[in-house]
């Protein structure tokens, strides 16, 4: 099953949503509790759209990887070469993650209300 730009944008979308909700997180993918980086954001609301675990699992790491490589296209990155690595040593506040989210996101399609 092919994975629409579309879905993509949803889920990173609600990912930044799940940051301002429960919180930022570094150094782990996180939690309700903690709060959750860029990554552990997409894997916690991936798991809303599609219920079967190996689909759930394709949203989440095709979201990721189509996020990682328009980070480095765009050459937001810096000097890390991963989200995880972004998300963990170069971010500043968790504004600056779910700017970058909802960024990519409302570049593959628009915010449904």
């Amino acid at each position: 099953m092919k994975i629409s730009d579309a879905e993509i944008a949803t889920v990173v979308r609600e990912a930044a949503d799940a940051i301002d909700t429960f919180g930022w997180n570094q150094g782990s993918a996180g939690n309700e509790g903690i709060g959750f980086c860029a990554l552990g954001a997409i894997y916690h609301v991936s798991h809303r759209h599609h219920s079967l675990e190996l689909f759930q699992n394709s949203v989440a790491h095709v979201a990721i990887s189509r996020f990682n490589r328009w980070m480095r296209e765009n050459e937001f990155l810096g000097p890390t070469k991963s989200i995880g690595d972004w998300n963990d040593f170069q971010c500043k506040s968790p504004e600056e993650v779910t700017l970058y989210l909802r960024k990519f996101a409302d570049e593959r399609g628009p915010q449904c209300e």
